[in-house]
């Protein structure tokens, strides 16, 4: 099967580059780069993520002690968004908001569980979205087994960490999508003429 067919089957559209980029070698900054720019798009794709906001409401109240039945809550939260037409996004979602109201059970602040929960849906999403299916390629391959490939993931998300807290902030403020950008490096990627110029180790 050509390497095209295998890709349009197994990643969602908007992450076909960032996986074909990790199979290719690619490092962090690069993988980086190209993940941050494929949320947004599938999110605005999705028109926003259906049963987000009532998921998110959940958190908030659990945060605030104001419910004490979060679990089922959470349960309709997720049925309403199915219904309205989300599935994959929603379902990480779901998985998003039950984590962070674990965490918030097990004594985590409640200042800031809406981001906690707008992150870990970033976080998940690439998992689910770029890295998950990459690993059907690149173990064996690139990475000697899955744990190799994992141990790569991880890396590649602490070296996203700033800009991935400021992609969930944004998220909270553009959750449709419209207006949602990825953030930028601090430190850009230097121009071809640029690295023509720089001083090569001995």
């Amino acid at each position: 099967m050509p390497d095209g067919d295998w890709y349009t089957a197994h990643v969602p559209k908007n992450w076909r580059g960032a996986a074909r980029r990790i199979e290719g070698g690619a490092d962090f900054d690069r993988i980086g780069d190209l993940a941050l720019s494929a949320f947004p798009r599938a999110v605005k794709d999705a028109g926003g993520v259906a049963g987000f906001d009532e998921m998110l409401a959940v958190v908030e109240r659990f945060a605030t002690g104001l419910t004490h039945d979060a679990a089922r809550e959470l349960r309709d939260a997720l049925q309403a968004g199915l219904r309205a037409g989300g599935w994959d996004l929603t379902r990480i979602a779901y998985a998003a908001a039950q984590a962070t109201l674990a965490d918030l059970a097990r004594g985590a602040p409640a200042q800031g569980a809406a981001h906690s929960f707008a992150r870990r849906f970033v976080v998940r999403t690439f998992d689910a979205s770029l890295f998950a299916p990459s690993r059907l390629r690149t173990v064996g391959g690139r990475f000697a087994n899955a744990e190799a490939a994992q141990d790569w993931q991880r890396g590649c998300i602490g070296a996203m960490t700033d800009r991935i807290d400021k992609l969930a902030a944004s998220f909270l403020e553009h959750r449709s999508g419209a207006g949602l950008r990825a953030p930028r490096r601090v430190t850009p990627r230097l121009k071809t003429a640029d690295l023509l110029f720089q001083p090569v180790g001995s």
